[in-house]
């Protein structure tokens, strides 16, 4: 009998892959929920549609993911409920998955200086996401515009693959935009620990409401979201840019672009990511 392994891709560099529900309400690293300045006054409703494609070289095909979130800011809590549907082409004469999510994620400001985020995401059984995913982050302000962050995430990936991981960041906020640097502990039951990077910067246009982020990760992790039956180990850098654009009142446009480039075992790969975003607010 053949058996199945599974390359957990950097989670730290999902600034080059697909964005998940929750981007809207920190700037921080796409794909995770987030919840520090606030992009309005309380009650504020966004709804917001994304689609994003990532070609993969060396006939590793592609993949695709379109997402709708519905975000609801009552003014000290924030909820966020998404809905994900992707598609993995591992490649000519190799098979393709299609599979949905649902990401709902709650923040809470305790305090001036205490605020917390708590996810919960599931997906039926297929190598397009994460089965299930569980995950707690506390923010702290220290002083000024600084701000650390402690976390931790429970996921259980397809083939019963469990990984656990901790995460500890900081960023500095200033006057129109951010710095911010994080760092991710990973430790797959039955293949070991491994650690990722991920820095960003974001600065707000000097008029107007727009902004641009720039992401640049590394690191030597296993998991991602995302399942490949041949590879094990490795290590992958990516930088991704991001520009929100408004172009009315109460719409807001984003376009991303994103490049991976992956070292394995078996061969050397690149992903080139393109993505786009539509935004209402209320």
């Amino acid at each position: 009998m053949t058996k199945t392994t599974f390359c957990i891709l950097p989670l730290a560099l999902l600034a080059a892959m697909p964005a998940m529900a929750g981007e809207t309400l920190r700037n921080g690293q796409p794909g995770e929920p987030e919840f520090g300045e606030k992009s309005g006054p309380p009650s504020l409703f966004k709804t917001s549609f994304s689609g994003d494609y990532t070609g993969f070289s060396d006939d590793r095909g592609s993949r695709r993911l379109i997402t709708g979130e519905f975000v609801r800011d009552t003014g000290p809590t924030s909820f966020i409920l998404g809905f994900s549907q992707g598609r993995r082409d591992f490649g000519k004469g190799k098979k393709s998955y299609d599979g949905i999510r649902v990401t709902a994620s709650v923040g809470h400001d305790w305090s001036n200086r205490i605020s917390t985020v708590t996810t919960i995401a599931a997906s039926d059984d297929s190598p397009v996401f994460e089965q299930f995913r569980a995950q707690q982050d506390v923010d702290v302000k220290v002083v000024g515009g600084t701000v650390l962050r402690l976390g931790g995430r429970y996921s259980r990936f397809r083939g019963g693959v469990d990984v656990s991981a901790a995460t500890a960041g900081i960023t500095q906020y200033l006057g129109g935009g951010f710095l911010s640097y994080r760092l991710s502990a990973f430790d797959t039951r039955g293949r070991g620990t491994s650690f990722a990077h991920l820095a960003s910067f974001k600065i707000k246009d000097p008029r107007g409401k727009g902004s641009t982020q720039l992401w640049a990760g590394t690191g030597s992790s296993l998991h991602e979201s995302d399942w490949e039956p041949d590879v094990q180990k490795g290590r992958a850098t990516s930088l991704s840019l991001k520009r929100s654009q408004p172009i009315s009142r109460h719409v807001s446009l984003s376009v991303s672009v994103g490049r991976t480039w992956y070292d394995r075992p078996l061969g050397d790969y690149q992903g080139t990511r393109f993505g786009f975003g539509l935004a209402y607010n209320r």
